[in-house]
């Protein structure tokens, strides 16, 4: 995807004329939000390629946090920070904390991991 469609799409999102479906398909136990944050992610480290995140949180309802206190108490970041993130093949987190959106709307929780090599 590039940036003119995932930004098309985080708009589509918050204005509900598209499904979170059509994003990550089926299965999630809350797909707004799993898709904001996918979309999220996507237009970061296309935006920022020298600071790429692994995984980032927003809200429930799929907007980001209005301030970073509030995203601090995010479960991603309180999860980081108590050490007790769940990521399959063994990766282990090694950056957490809080950024702006790349829209500049609010701010998200990231995290950076590595994956153990065999």
């Amino acid at each position: 995807m590039n940036l003119l469609e995932i930004r098309t799409h985080l708009a589509e999102l918050h204005n509900r004329t598209i499904s979170p479906s059509s994003i990550v398909g089926r299965g999630y136990k809350n797909p707004r939000a799993a898709a904001a944050n996918w979309l999220y992610r996507e237009l970061h480290n296309l935006v920022n390629p020298n600071d790429r995140v692994d995984d980032c949180s927003v809200k429930s309802d799929g907007k980001p946090f209005a301030t970073e206190a509030k995203a601090m108490n995010s479960q991603l970041y309180k999860a980081a920070k108590a050490g007790t993130v769940k990521l399959l093949n063994d990766a282990t987190v090694t950056d957490y904390g809080v950024k702006p959106t790349s829209e500049g709307d609010g701010y998200m929780a990231f995290i950076r991991y590595q994956v153990k090599r065999g």
